[in-house]
């Protein structure tokens, strides 16, 4: 088990090796909509990608990319449930209690407070 713990910020990128970097490891599917990260995939499925001197999620680089800053502790849910997916269009901020109340049905996460076990 893994301990639950805020997720850094991220400022809004502009930054055009890393936009460049982002865009050129995702394959849009053309039925879904989603850009399917190519790169490096967590086990849980999310794509990963060195950036800022951290091993980052590709989602919330694209988000901080195309639709701005992430403040410490919020997530970045996608609206088309997969994980691999890096489209803005389908990434939507929120607080991990909207997170696990709006997805509650997945089973994946209890209401995570900080150092609470979460299995992943």
């Amino acid at each position: 088990m893994k301990k639950w713990r805020p997720s850094n910020p991220l400022p809004r990128i502009h930054d055009p090796k890393v936009i460049k970097r982002l865009v050129s490891k995702v394959k849009v599917d053309r039925e879904t909509d989603c850009w399917l990260w190519t790169g490096h995939l967590h086990t849980r499925g999310y794509g990963q990608l060195w950036y800022d001197g951290m091993t980052r999620q590709s989602h919330r680089v694209s988000y901080a990319i195309f639709n701005g800053v992430i403040d410490t502790g919020l997530t970045i849910d996608h609206t088309c449930h997969n994980p691999a997916c890096c489209n803005p269009a389908h990434l939507v901020i929120e607080t991990l209690s909207e997170n696990c109340t709006k997805n509650q049905h997945c089973n994946r996460y209890k209401q995570a407070q900080e150092g609470d076990e979460i299995p992943i």
